[in-house]
């Protein structure tokens, strides 16, 4: 179920992952577990997309980080830096990398081939970009298996 202080943005392209943002175990502000005389353990239960937003960003940053990190071990003379590599030369790094679409596309073809709804006799080779109907419009994909995702964008070339 979809929290009623729920937001995304760009309506538009299809969703990838969502996080859970309800009754999520966290750090808690000293304000909220200090009086004057005693301090409580600083954890709790909280609501909200500041609780949603480290997991999904997480899990993107992993998998960004790996496929660079691969492409940095493969790459002859100066590699690009990782700004270059994702955003002003995507070109130059899709050739390094031997692949046919930018590294922000491959990345979402890894967030989409990772997620319970894939089919398991599709491993191996990355699908083409594609957005089939079983994608739920809220929810993207659905659960990420981060380790398996990062190990895809690791082991690239």
């Amino acid at each position: 179920k979809i929290a009623s202080f729920s937001n995304y943005s760009n309506q538009d392209h299809p969703k990838t992952i969502a996080a859970p943002g309800v009754n999520i175990f966290s750090t808690l502000p000293i304000s909220k577990v200090c009086n004057e005389s005693v301090c409580q353990m600083p954890y709790g239960y909280m609501d909200g997309t500041s609780m949603a937003a480290p997991m999904v960003t997480g899990a993107l940053a992993l998998i960004r980080s790996a496929l660079y990190e691969s492409y940095r071990k493969w790459s002859s003379g100066t590699p690009l830096s990782y700004y270059e590599f994702f955003h002003t030369h995507q070109r130059e790094a899709s050739q390094a990398l031997k692949i046919s679409v930018s590294p922000s596309q491959f990345v979402e073809q890894i967030l989409f081939h990772y997620t319970h709804l894939r089919d398991p006799n599709k491993m191996g080779l990355l699908p083409p970009m594609s957005y089939p109907s079983r994608r739920d419009p809220l929810f993207g994909y659905g659960r990420i298996d981060i380790g398996a995702a990062v190990e895809e964008a690791a082991q690239i070339r």
